[in-house]
């Protein structure tokens, strides 16, 4: 609505709003955590709420506390200037968020009930709230702030197969830049229902046959550049090519959060990328998504073609399912999607199996994390000895990929030593001696393994392939830059003959 003729439109304060939600935030807080009442109390007498979490600025080699509120989000991120209420976007966030935080509390109560007879833990879930579990998935990977800027930016070179279907479709809509384009359709798939946009992706088009009838037709969909589904057709992708899988970590480990940990894809196979998605929940609690292909059962241990996937090495048995009135056998992939639409179908129960993480396994999420955080990103935590411990197995992973990216985590290892209460003293002044390192030089590395997806032809086409703008690493060495893998393997080898033997040594002679 415009301001009335005189009179000065008062712009409106800017807004912090969360790339990663607060619950999920306070699940890493260190302290105990404040009931609502008593962060109400404290904002009403300080200003602020005192919850913090540890902070680790890869670029800037700094590990802190910081308030919950001024970490992982940025300015105006879901501000829509072109509307009467700006903040009309986050408001449904929220609404999105509170329905997400309370299910996501219910997995946390069965991991904390003791198991009768050593049985594996099982969530079970209502299809109303399953959906809305999933839609916050999708939404949490396709809020960042980065693909606000890139999704539907028709000159990157990711978006070369759908080009011009986004030109299109930002002629018909009326929409003046890639980011209004993104807000539009954040908008969407917040006001439209799961099922329906399933619904919507499937416009246009008689169906028949079962449910892999779908994923042909989605495929094909999205080349087709007059189609007007495809903001549909991206989140149908994700909603029908991928079951949903519930991981705990073991025990006396934890997970870590990384600025971009929502939605890493992992894993590559001759159909295409991204066998998995990932999104960290808290130091306990992981949610997968895995390609339908790769359920328990539907392939042979021996696979008849190329695969690369460590996270495959983790069992993940999807949901079982109670329905009400849908017979499968005698219906269709359409009418599946229409059933799901019913209100019948909301009381449809699903059951997760948890699966309890090995240690290997734990730290094989981990690695996902850390090895594809940017050197302008960061790492949260919980507990600074489990992450030192994480940070060490990192350091000894042999992967030529992880061995080039390991560098920048040194001086983490330096200040979770400093921090840690079980090396103090002279010991502990040793030591920083003994890890004092050359001042870092700055060495240029692609990544070529699993990241976020920077565009929605990435996130659906199976013979895309990644592209990533170069990241800045901080190499510690004192012998120039690397030439080659072999040479930083060298370099790493070299610093951690003497780096880890001290380790060893110290908390040795440290332990009761």
């Amino acid at each position: 609505m415009a301001s009335p003729p005189g009179s000065t439109a008062k712009a409106p304060k800017d807004q912090y709003h969360h790339v990663i939600p607060r619950f999920i935030l306070r699940e890493f807080q260190s302290g105990p955590k404040k009931t609502k009442r008593e962060r109400n109390q404290d904002y009403r007498k300080f200003g602020f709420v005192d919850e913090k979490v540890w902070f680790y600025d890869i670029e800037k080699h700094t590990l802190e506390q910081r308030l919950i509120s001024g970490v992982h989000g940025v300015n105006n991120l879901y501000r829509d200037v072109r509307v009467q209420d700006v903040d009309e976007i986050e408001k449904k966030l929220s609404v999105l968020e509170n329905t997400s935080a309370r299910i996501l509390r219910d997995i946390h109560d069965v991991i904390d009930k003791p198991l009768q007879n050593e049985r594996q833990a099982t969530f079970t879930i209502n299809r109303s709230d399953l959906e809305q579990l999933r839609k916050f998935l999708f939404i949490m990977h396709y809020r960042k702030e980065g693909l606000s800027l890139s999704y539907f930016a028709s000159d990157h070179p990711e978006n070369a197969p759908i080009r011009e279907r986004i030109k299109r479709t930002r002629k018909r809509l009326n929409l003046e830049s890639p980011v209004h384009m993104w807000l539009y359709f954040l908008r969407y798939y917040l006001d439209t229902p799961h099922t329906q946009i399933g619904l919507d992706a499937m416009k246009g088009t008689p169906m028949s046959g079962n449910n892999m009838d779908l994923s042909g037709h989605l495929f094909k969909s999205m080349l087709n550049p007059d189609a007007e589904n495809f903001e549909a057709i991206t989140y149908q992708l994700q909603s029908e090519g991928y079951y949903l899988g519930i991981v705990q970590a073991a025990s006396g480990e934890e997970f870590v959060l990384g600025h971009n940990g929502f939605g890493l894809w992992e894993g590559v196979a001759a159909v295409g990328p991204q066998i998995h998605r990932l999104f960290i929940i808290s130091p306990r609690i992981a949610l997968l998504l895995r390609m339908n292909m790769f359920r328990p059962g539907l392939q042979d241990e021996k696979r008849p073609f190329f695969c690369n996937s460590d996270l495959l090495e983790i069992r993940l048995p999807g949901p079982t399912c109670s329905t009400v009135m849908f017979n499968s056998s005698k219906q269709n992939g359409l009418d599946a999607l229409n059933y799901k639409a019913s209100s019948e179908a909301k009381n449809d129960q699903f059951q997760f199996p948890i699966t309890k993480l090995t240690k290997r396994q734990t730290y094989l999420i981990n690695s996902v994390v850390m090895l594809n955080a940017r050197q302008q990103g960061s790492l949260t935590f919980l507990t600074p000895q489990i992450m030192r411990s994480t940070v060490r197995t990192h350091w000894r992973n042999k992967d030529p990929e992880v061995r080039v990216e390991q560098p920048r985590y040194v001086p983490l290892i330096r200040r979770l030593t400093s921090t840690s209460p079980a090396i103090t003293g002279d010991i502990a002044k040793s030591f920083q001696k003994i890890i004092r390192l050359p001042a870092p030089r700055t060495i240029s590395l692609a990544h070529s393994q699993s990241s976020t997806s920077l565009s929605p032809s990435s996130a659906v086409l199976s013979q895309s392939t990644s592209s990533h703008p170069p990241a800045e690493v901080t190499f510690p060495s004192s012998f120039g830059r690397p030439g080659s893998i072999a040479e930083v393997d060298d370099h790493i080898k070299l610093a951690e003959k003497t780096f880890f033997e001290a380790i060893d040594c110290l908390l040795l002679n440290t332990l009761d």
